[in-house]
């Protein structure tokens, strides 16, 4: 199971999740899983969305893997405040943190690409 906190509020309690097998780590999981996520939530209301997650950080304990982040979502202004800034883009900022609960497999997997 996933968990993913904003803020210290849960807004994702379960994120499906991608076969250990899989050629993606975990960063690219969570990239995947809000870029999708947020633009079915903000594609509606905003034009140009793109995402980008910077200082990411992951920290184990034992099987319990914890990532931290900044998350920015960039729209193009819609000029419903302002009419000059139509077309101009904006950002919105987020940290998270994901935690996720790994298998036995996923964690052998772990080990072997960190030797």
């Amino acid at each position: 199971m996933r968990t993913i906190k904003a803020n210290d509020e849960i807004i994702a309690d379960t994120i499906p999740l991608i076969p250990a097998s899989a050629p993606l780590t975990l960063q690219d999981q969570i990239t995947a899983y809000l870029t999708d996520m947020m633009t079915a939530a903000y594609s509606p209301f905003y034009e140009g969305l793109r995402f980008e997650m910077s200082n990411y950080a992951e920290t184990l304990d034992g099987k319990t893997v914890t990532a931290t982040f900044f998350w920015t979502m960039y729209h193009l202004n819609n000029g419903l405040d302002v009419s000059y800034e139509i077309g101009l883009e904006e950002q919105g900022n987020f940290s998270l943190q994901a935690t996720v609960q790994q298998t036995e497999f996923m964690l052998q997997d772990c080990r072997r690409k960190s030797k």
